[in-house]
């Protein structure tokens, strides 16, 4: 089930299904990099704008197991789904930019 429901109390905590699944998204500034030897890289820069105070902290090719790479001195990413060589995606990225969370209803 996941709409909320009137829920239930049990050891003096309410419980009611209010939360969505996987919704873990924090407002704020993403950067992104591609570094020299072809790893893309992120990091969530909060509420001020990107630059030298924006750390790069999540190695996206290391964390998906080579599943993105990058071409270094450009903003061009890979996608390859299977990691058998042949790239599914091809695609750019922007260095900075905000997400406020909301979710783009296009229907």
């Amino acid at each position: 089930r996941t709409e909320a429901g009137a829920g239930f109390d049990w050891a003096g905590t309410h419980y009611d299904n209010t939360c969505t699944p996987g919704d873990d998204c924090t407002p704020g500034y993403l950067a992104m990099e591609c570094r020299d030897d072809g790893h893309l890289w992120s990091g969530h820069c909060g509420a001020v704008p990107c630059g030298e105070d924006c750390q790069m902290t999540n190695d996206l090719t290391m964390e998906t197991g080579y599943q993105y790479t990058c071409e270094p001195g450009t903003n061009t990413y890979y996608y390859d789904e299977d990691i058998d060589g042949n790239i599914e995606l091809e695609a750019q990225f922007e260095a900075c930019g905000y997400d406020d969370c909301s979710e783009d209803d296009d229907d």
